[in-house]
């Protein structure tokens, strides 16, 4: 797995701060400094001399290319080619991980859209892009989930307008679900169903209460590093991201 280095860490720990609900004032006393800087000279200090190597450090990280896009990736509901990547994505590095951890394959993963915060460009996707896109500190987690949990979940999918989803294809009539198929089979009402989501959502993030009671087993990664292994793995076999919407998700009305 690809680890973030982490100094990115102090890059995002401002925007993690700001995600806090609870609000707190402080009193901030200021001052102002000048300092006189000779262009001839390298920098004198220490400090500022390991700034500019860990500035350069992380913005060579930063940009460093994962893949080549043969077309940008945006959001959509009920159904976007941006969700259907990074559905497909989790599932994919959450199988490697159940393998590892001797865990039964994942029947299908959901996230949630609005975690996804920025599109993806085409042409070059660094790993800058990813960190834009998923800036947030979740993991993924395997739940093995009674089929009620399942239509439970559906019918949050439903009352949302659409996910990012994978392994599952159902259709949205007036917001309610139907046509539901999972690993390309109807949905079986007896059978315990194995779940690939974030953390976040996990623990009842965006509404999702009853996933509460639910076991959520850890996978080891984060989600933002589920994608850069993902891209990663994809440029090493010099393949070009190419991703469509294939109705796995369809609005009826």
């Amino acid at each position: 797995m690809l680890k973030a280095p982490s100094h990115y860490l102090l890059l995002f720990l401002l925007l993690i701060y700001s995600c806090k609900s609870k609000e707190t004032v402080y009193q901030v006393k200021t001052s102002q400094y000048t300092f006189s800087y000779d262009s001839t000279n390298s920098p004198s200090s220490p400090t500022l001399s390991f700034l500019e190597v860990f500035r350069d450090s992380l913005n060579k990280n930063m940009n460093s290319v994962l893949v080549y896009s043969a077309q940008s990736l945006t959001k959509e509901l009920p159904e976007g080619n941006l969700g259907n990547y990074c559905a497909d994505a989790s599932l994919r590095q959450a199988f490697v991980k159940c393998t590892e951890m001797k865990l039964n394959a994942p029947d299908f993963c959901f996230l949630n859209h609005g975690g996804l915060r920025a599109s993806l460009p085409k042409g070059k996707i660094t790993i800058g892009n990813i960190f834009e896109l998923m800036p947030f500190e979740n993991e993924l987690v395997y739940m093995e989930v009674s089929s009620s949990t399942v239509d439970s979940i559906l019918n949050w999918i439903a009352i949302k307008g659409g996910a990012p989803i994978s392994g599952i294809k159902f259709q949205l009539n007036n917001k309610k679900v139907e046509q539901i198929k999972i690993q390309n089979q109807p949905i079986e009402k007896e059978k315990k169903y194995k779940i690939i989501t974030s953390d976040y959502l996990a623990h009842g993030g965006d509404g999702l209460f009853f996933l509460k009671q639910e076991s959520p087993i850890a996978l080891g990664i984060k989600v933002r590093d589920a994608f850069i292994n993902d891209l990663q793995q994809m440029g090493s076999r010099n393949d070009t991201l190419t991703i469509h919407k294939d109705g796995r998700l369809i609005k009826i009305q």
